[in-house]
């Protein structure tokens, strides 16, 4: 009964690799010496992934059939091929309140994945998913009025940056623990796509 009362806070995610962490941090670098305040809060390399699906806090009971939906989601999705291209904001520009990286190859497949995990989900008794699935990777939580009118200039001239196409062939159970600085995550379980 001990598991019941653990609860987990968890959600679905793609890793990427190494080295297209070290791409994403060469373009942190240049956003943050572009930056004249020096104000905005980058999120750590550690942090970097892609939200597929967050489920909050959850008992070990609802956990397994998470991971139940997570299986049968693998198992008819294939491999993808994805890119990392260019840098947004959520809500908008002139008001952002997260800094993203968005994706040029892949997207599709990706927001595919996604939905069909929802829906899995939805068949276990999880939530749906309330709003559209938009891959992003993020990069900055803009917490201030200073932040923002910060990221808002970055974003009037922003950073190119040219990525190299990774095959995604897994996405992960993640578990986030909540730490005065800022999240920490780790990877409880790993699906392989074998669509």
């Amino acid at each position: 009964m001990a598991q019941e009362t653990d609860k987990r806070r968890l959600f679905f995610a793609i890793i990427l690799p190494d080295d297209i962490k070290h791409a994403i941090g060469e373009v942190v670098s240049r956003l943050n010496e572009s930056a004249t305040g020096n104000t905005i809060r980058w999120c750590r390399d550690d942090q970097w992934h892609f939200t597929l699906k967050f489920l909050g806090e959850l008992p070990f009971s609802q956990s397994v059939k998470a991971v139940e939906a997570a299986e049968s989601t693998a198992r008819v999705t294939p491999p993808f091929s994805l890119k990392l291209n260019g840098v947004g904001a959520f809500p908008n520009a002139q008001r952002p309140t997260i800094l993203w990286l968005g994706v040029s190859e892949g997207a599709k497949e990706m927001s595919d994945l996604a939905n069909h995990l929802d829906t899995e989900l939805l068949s276990m008794g999880f939530p749906k998913e309330n709003r559209a699935f938009k891959p992003h990777l993020t990069l900055a939580r803009i917490k201030s009025y200073e932040q923002e009118k910060e990221a808002a200039k970055l974003l009037q001239n922003p950073t190119t940056a040219e990525f190299e196409s990774v095959l995604i062939s897994s996405f992960a159970l993640m578990r986030s623990y909540l730490l005065p600085d800022g999240a920490k995550y780790e990877v409880t379980e790993v699906f392989s796509l074998d669509g």
